[in-house]
This record gives C-alpha cells, structure tokens and sequence, in this order.
C-alpha cells in the first residue's frame, strides 16, 4: 500500500512551475553547438516516450531549456541517431540506463566516450534526481518553455509513502506517456554537474555498479 504525500498533490505545484516558465526557454531544438550545453536522456519503445531535454549551464548557474525532443515508438537505431546529434554538440549527457535503456547508454558512452554517463533509475536515484529538480526550480535556476506537455508532465509526477515509511515517485501512465519529459529534465539537471557523484557514492549505482566501486576500480 501506498499512499500519495498530501492526498495526491503534485510533487510539484502548478505555480511553481509557471514561475519557472519563460520566453527565453525554448521545446523547439536548434541543433545549434554553443558553450554550456547538456542534456538528459530518457529512454522508452513501445508504451511511453523517449524524450531528450536540452539545457544551457549559464554563468549564473541557471539552466535555460534550449530545446527537447520527443520520440514515439521510435525504433532503436533512430533514437540512437538523434541522441548522437545532440551529444556531438553538448558537454555531458546523462541517459536512463534503466532496462531496455541499458544498451542505448552503453553504445552512446562508447561513441562519446567521457561525455555520457548511464544512471540506473533505482529508487534512490530517482528520489534525489526529483527532489534536485524541484529545489532548482524552487530557486528558479531552471527556466522552462511555455508548453501545457511540459506542465502536465510536471505536475504528473507524484511522491509516494508506503506502509513501511519507504518513498517512491511516479506517475500515472497515459497517453501522453509516463512523466517522460520530467525525468529527461532530472537527467539534464544531473548532466549539469561537474559529476553526477552529487549523489552519495555508497548509494548510486551505474550501470548496476556502485559509483565507488567503479572509483576503486579505477585507482587501485
């Protein structure tokens, strides 16, 4: 059993999100190389949408929408294309290495190799990832487009409490998929990080290695 924080309010308030709403922010993605470029990417085949979300890191750490892309039961290899675009011109990426993500993270890390990191949607990840989004958009360091998906998918996202006081978030599946643009912008915003070990190394793991693990690996 679990039960919705609040009877059911979104995780993130309507007003919230209007605030972070601006002309400057743009959903339509211009190809365009220019410094400061990230993005977050999260995958799907069949029920829900793959979406890559765009940002720019500006000088005063603000991350401002520059585009994002939707993609509907989109065949693998197509998905991979677009993705490979957009990481040519960005600085890092952070894909949804989940599942059916798993292979996507891992041929893109291979192509860009030190500009993708592949982050396994576990429930603390996905904890830490929601809540990072929210304080940024609680301080407005995140500028978004005027879009009704953008806010629907925004708000769709809710914070549960179960039985044993163990937390989870998740949306309603629908037509207009699963939260997919919300996690995609929890994505860009990890990706904008110097390191996504933001999150406590103990806890997060990559492709189902712990991040200390792989620092160990890699020093002794």
């Amino acid at each position: 059993l679990c039960i919705p924080v609040d009877g059911a309010m979104d995780f993130i308030p309507l007003e919230t999100i209007l605030t972070c709403e601006s002309p400057a922010a743009s959903s339509e993605w211009d190809g365009e190389a220019r410094p400061g470029l990230y993005f977050g990417f999260d995958i799907a085949r069949k029920r829900d949408l793959s979406v890559i979300w765009i940002v720019e890191l500006l000088e005063d750490g603000t991350k401002l929408t520059r585009g994002i892309i939707t993609m509907r039961a989109m065949p693998f290899h197509e998905q991979k294309r677009i993705a490979s675009g957009v990481a040519a011109v960005c600085e890092r990426g952070c894909i949804d290495a989940t599942g059916i993500g798993a292979n996507l993270a891992e041929d893109l890390g291979l192509e860009f190799p030190g500009k993708i990191e592949a982050v396994e949607f576990n429930g603390a990840n996905k904890e830490r990832m929601a809540i990072a989004v929210k304080t940024a958009m609680e301080s407005r360091q995140i500028v978004l487009p005027e879009s009704l998906a953008v806010r629907r998918s925004l708000q769709a996202v809710k914070r549960f409490t179960g039985a044993t006081g163990n937390i989870r978030f998740d949306a309603a599946r629908t037509e207009a998929g699963h939260a997919d643009e919300f996690w995609a912008l929890a994505l860009a915003n990890v990706a904008t990080q110097k390191s996504a070990n933001y999150i406590a190394a103990a806890d997060c793991t990559v492709n189902s290695r712990t991040v200390m693990g792989n620092l160990m690996e890699a020093n002794f």
